[in-house]
């Protein structure tokens, strides 16, 4: 497995796709709809040294009856049949093995097969008659038999199986792997202990890096945890007497269980989904022993704390505490309920409890082995609470102040401003002012003036759900500092590393907002990386060397990325509304998104398939304003509603000590 050159003189990193059962079909469907590039014909992936004698095999030969060719088929999309009879004005006749005979229009592409045991077919580049038929038909057989893994060239793709597997990635096989991972079947193990002999074999002291891409719910967070667990294997494969909570090792695997509780949460696509994108380096001694690690976290979805879609939960952390507090702890965070349905921000959404009693166990050890003490445990889940408590506090108008202020008039909301207060260690009365009253400084010169602002009701909600999620957000950032200080080797800046990338997987649902934008545009970055740093550095390669190429068919998304991040931008526009403080209706808002981005787009004619000039849903489905991007893996509709809201910062007069 070769390494795609990120850095040319400092970094190389390998890659890791994974995808699930059911993308798989999509993918299935998406090729042979032909849409997965510019043209829906096949390439020949052969190469031959211009001083040989060049042999290229076709995977569009005429066709001739008894011919074995990949047809196309309602449940497989793509199934192996043979040429049953090719008529006289053209039109086909083919028969699958079940003996279904199929009649196909003249001039159908039908892809050859060849014949060849795909389970003794570790890469993809190994199939001679390469087409995209032959490449989903090897994963789809490999998968029928439990073989969930296939490299192509530097690649692994790994497809989930929604199974545990324990024989698989148990000691003994983690183990084998470690004794002979060259002769054994693609495998994440084989991934990791390739990455890890790379970086002990370079001499130009080039660190390397693992990247993990897939769409959501594809099992990216369970392989970091297995490369993870892999890694950090080599590094006491030899060792003796280790004491889980002093080794190092031990404490950069107790850092995933506290990632998991804090970032993660339940989505319609994935029961342990990462809700943020991380960045782990493994840091190596001059021996290649490891020395310790260091955690970088982006993007989390701060929203989630506020509100989830229906049928999806948010952060583990929440229903993990009220399911495992005791009597003690309950009084001491001041939560005179566990019932989950007793605080809104975590809705009636509820796992089995067993599951998050037991997880709640695996949490608080993990929490206590990477150096937390009880004080600094009970401080973070306090915060939590009061963020809990925040989410029940509503607003109404007072005839007696003229003024929109804390409904008291609800137990509920006045016990949750009260106990958030209380949490949070401020004053009763200064809580409620910074929800209620917008405190505005004005400068001219050398004069400064202060104003206070009463908010409506829609604002006075927006300020809370704004404090709630800067708090869960600093929390948050203050454990991954925490975990850091604790794992990290002195000398981070001297050390070699293997990075570990694990972000986001693309998304596409029902509702699509501000969150799902940022996940896509990662993943398009990544993407991008991929054409930019494999393929095109590929046939850059082969042509220097001499070697006859045929250009690659392969789908360039720098247009999806120019949209996104370009200026004019749909990242640059939302900042300018943002800025303008001009009101955000989603029509308006909409409308000036569109007349903005279609101007530039029409000046760029390359770009004009890069977003789809929609202000609304299609017929029969909601009638919310909303614009499509047409991103490498598929088209998405966002919604505008909310949209300029999530992208405001909004700093709140508030100092919890």
């Amino acid at each position: 497995m070769n390494t795609v050159l990120l850095d040319r003189q400092q970094h190389k990193s390998n890659i890791l796709l994974t995808t699930t059962r059911k993308s798989l079909g999509k993918a299935q469907h998406k090729f042979h709809n032909g849409k997965e590039g510019t043209s829906n014909k096949p390439q020949i992936f052969h190469a031959e040294k211009r001083d040989r004698t060049t042999t290229v095999i076709s995977t569009t030969a005429r066709l001739t009856k008894g011919m074995k060719v990949f047809a196309p088929h309602q449940e497989h999309v793509w199934s192996s049949a043979r040429v049953n009879d090719i008529e006289k004005d053209g039109k086909i006749t083919i028969r699958f093995h079940d003996q279904t005979v199929k009649s196909l229009a003249a001039n159908t592409w039908l892809p050859l097969a060849g014949d060849y045991d795909y389970l003794e077919c570790d890469d993809l580049g190994q199939i001679s008659l390469l087409s995209k038929a032959a490449v989903l038909d090897c994963v789809r057989s490999r998968y029928s038999h439990q073989v969930f893994y296939v490299r192509a060239g530097n690649t692994l793709l790994a497809v989930n199986p929604f199974e545990t597997f324990p024989l698989l990635y148990g000691n003994q096989a983690v183990n084998d792997y470690l004794q002979r991972a060259q002769e054994l079947s693609p495998h994440v193990f084989s991934v990791a202990d390739k990455t890890y002999n790379h970086l002990c074999r370079q001499v130009d002291d080039s660190n390397q890096s693992i990247i993990i891409s897939g769409e959501s719910g594809a099992g990216k967070t369970c392989s970091a945890r297995y490369i993870m667990k892999y890694l950090t294997s080599i590094g006491t494969h030899n060792a003796s007497n280790i004491t889980p909570a002093d080794h190092i090792e031990m404490k950069i695997l107790d850092s995933n269980p506290i990632l998991e509780a804090f970032g993660n949460a339940q989505t319609k696509k994935n029961d342990n989904s990462s809700r943020f994108g991380k960045f782990i380096q493994i840091q190596y001694s001059d021996n290649f022993q490891i020395a310790g690690a260091f955690l970088e976290t982006y993007l989390l979805e701060k929203t989630r704390v506020i509100s989830h879609a229906a049928g999806e939960r948010t952060f583990h952390i929440f229903y993990q505490m009220l399911c495992g507090v005791g009597p003690e702890e309950q009084l001491e965070w001041k939560l005179p309920t566990s019932n989950h349905q007793a605080y809104k921000y975590v809705g009636d959404y509820w796992l089995t409890p067993e599951t998050d009693c037991e997880t709640w166990q695996a949490t608080r050890e993990a929490m206590t082995d990477v150096g937390l003490s009880t004080h600094d445990q009970n401080d973070i889940f306090k915060v939590l609470s009061a963020v809990l408590h925040l989410g029940n506090v509503s607003f109404h108008h007072s005839s007696d102040v003229d003024a929109v202020v804390v409904n008291m008039n609800s137990l509920d909301s006045a016990s949750g401003i009260d106990y958030a207060a209380s949490l949070l260690g401020v004053e009763a009365g200064q809580l409620p002012t910074v929800l209620t009253v917008r405190t505005i400084t004005a400068s001219h010169r050398r004069r400064h003036s202060v104003f206070h602002k009463p908010c409506d009701a829609g604002e006075c909600t927006t300020r809370r759900d704004c404090l709630a999620k800067m708090l869960y957000n600093r929390i948050f950032q203050w454990l991954v500092e925490f975990i850091n200080v604790n794992i990290c080797a002195s000398d981070v800046f001297n050390r070699k590393f293997i990075g570990l990338l694990d972000v986001y997987g693309f998304e596409s649902f029902e509702n699509n907002s501000l969150e799902q934008l940022c996940i896509n545009y990662a993943n398009e970055k990544l993407q991008q990386h991929f054409v930019e740093n494999y393929i095109k550095m590929q046939e850059e390669e082969y042509l220097a060397e001499g070697f006859h190429w045929q250009p690659l068919d392969y789908e360039d998304n720098h247009n999806s990325v120019q949209l996104l991040e370009g200026t004019p931008g749909i990242f640059s526009l939302l900042n300018e509304e943002c800025s303008l403080m001009r009101e955000s209706e989603a029509p308006a808002v909409a409308d000036r998104i569109l007349a903005q981005l279609s101007s530039s787009l029409l000046s760029r004619p390359d770009a004009g398939a890069a977003m789809s000039h929609r202000s609304s849903r299609p017929s029969g489905s909601s009638h919310m304003p909303a614009f499509t991007v047409l991103h490498y893996a598929g088209s998405v509709i966002y919604e505008v509603e909310n949209l300029v809201e999530k992208n405001k910062v909004t700093s709140l007069h508030l100092f919890v000590q």
